[in-house]
C-alpha cells in the first residue's frame, strides 16, 4: 500500500491554515476583551469616590508585540492593506509606536518576515501609475485576498 503523501500535504496545510485563523480569532477577541477591562477599570475607579471605595489598579497589560498585532490586523482584515494603513490601524488600536526610532521600517520588516514565513501574503498593486505593496493573511488569502486583490489591480487597471 502506497503512502499518499500529497493528501498528507493537503491535509496538514488546511489543519496549518485552519488553526492560524482560529488563532488570529482569539487575538482579535483578547483585543476586544482588553479594551472592554480597560473601559471597565476607568468607569469602575470613575466610581469608586463617589461610593466610599478605593479605586482598582489598572491591569497588566497583556502586552503582544507588534508582529502579533500585524497579524491579527491581516487576519482581521477583507481587504490587502499597504505598510502605511496598518501603521495606522496598529495607533488606532492604541499601539504606542513610540518606542520605534522609525516604526514605518520596523512594520516593512515585521511584514516582510511574515511574508518569508508564509503566514501572510504580498499582493503588488498599481494604481495611478504608482506601485504599493499590499499584505493580506494567508488562511483568508484563497477566500478573500487573492479575489480582492485581483479584483483591486483590475478595478485600477480599468481606472487608469
Amino acid at each position: 500500500m502506497a503512502i499518499d503523501y500529497a493528501e498528507w500535504f493537503a491535509d496538514a496545510r488546511a489543519e496549518l491554515h485552519r488553526i492560524q485563523g482560529h488563532k488570529a480569532d482569539l487575538l482579535g477577541q483578547l483585543g476586544e476583551i482588553d479594551k472592554q477591562i480597560a473601559a471597565l477599570v476607568r468607569t469602575v475607579n470613575a466610581l469608586a469616590p463617589l461610593v466610599g471605595e478605593e479605586p482598582e489598579n489598572p491591569p497588566e497589560p497583556t502586552s503582544s508585540g507588534i508582529t502579533d498585532r500585524i497579524r491579527s490586523i491581516l487576519n482581521e482584515t477583507v481587504e490587502p492593506l499597504t505598510p502605511t494603513q496598518i501603521r495606522s490601524l496598529l495607533e488606532d488600536a492604541g499601539c504606542d509606536l513610540k518606542s520605534y526610532s522609525n516604526p514605518l521600517s520596523t512594520i516593512h520588516t515585521v511584514l516582510r518576515r511574515l511574508a518569508d514565513g508564509l503566514e501572510i501574503k504580498e499582493l503588488p498593486l498599481t494604481m495611478d501609475g504608482k506601485k504599493y505593496r499590499c499584505f493580506v493573511g494567508v488562511a483568508g488569502f484563497k477566500t478573500r485576498g487573492k479575489a480582492v486583490g485581483e479584483d483591486l489591480n483590475q478595478k485600477r487597471e480599468t481606472s487608469e
